[in-house]
């Protein structure tokens, strides 16, 4: 079985591992002392994700040909952190323009803003995980509103919601009022809190 590391071949010898999942957790291991964490796994050239991992974890090192990870440091993620909260600032400032381009019949660029803040959400959520897995700092003690930071993506679901809801009866006002006066001023707290992650 071949091995690559962020597409570079590494040279690992079987000790006494029997499964996949044995050496993946070696390999975890061996990242984290390295400041590093793994992000993707591909097996013969096909991609696994969480839900497939305890199928992928009971296979045998000899039916597999190929065994590709991808990796980030500790700063690597820092970065996307940072990068993710530039953006919510600028979401927060759109999601404030909201009721004037719906007035002024620019339904266009109020879907465009809400689903763009959404994928920059959805990565934020695959963001913060990988945090606590390589970050020195303690994420459990950064807080957004007194809120862990890691919890604060879900205290603005249940506001999405509304605003999907909203969106799908045609509710302007109520959309209106989501986007400026409960999403706006929760990203900006969340935007300023992850620029000093």
């Amino acid at each position: 079985m071949n091995i690559r590391i962020n597409g570079n071949d590494i040279d690992y010898q079987l000790d006494r591992e029997e499964t996949l999942g044995q050496i993946l957790g070696v390999l975890e291991h061996e990242c984290e002392k390295n400041g590093m964490t793994i992000t993707s796994i591909s097996v013969d050239g096909e991609a696994f994700h969480s839900a497939d991992l305890d199928g992928l974890f009971s296979r045998s090192p000899d039916d597999v040909t190929t065994l590709d990870l991808e990796t980030m440091s500790g700063p690597d993620i820092v970065a996307i952190i940072h990068r993710i909260g530039e953006r919510m600032a600028a979401h927060a400032e759109s999601l404030i323009e909201i009721p004037v381009l719906l007035q002024t019949g620019e339904d266009s660029r109020v879907m465009e803003s809400i689903h763009s803040f959404a994928e920059d959400f959805e990565s934020l959520c695959q963001s913060l995980p990988l945090m606590k897995t390589i970050s020195e700092r303690d994420i459990a003690a950064v807080l957004v509103e007194d809120i862990p930071l890691e919890q604060y993506p879900s205290r603005l679901t249940p506001m999405l919601g509304e605003l999907i809801e909203a969106i799908k009866s045609n509710d302007t006002v109520l959309i209106g009022d989501i986007s400026e006066y409960e999403l706006a001023p929760k990203l900006q707290s969340l935007a300023s809190v992850l620029a000093t992650v």
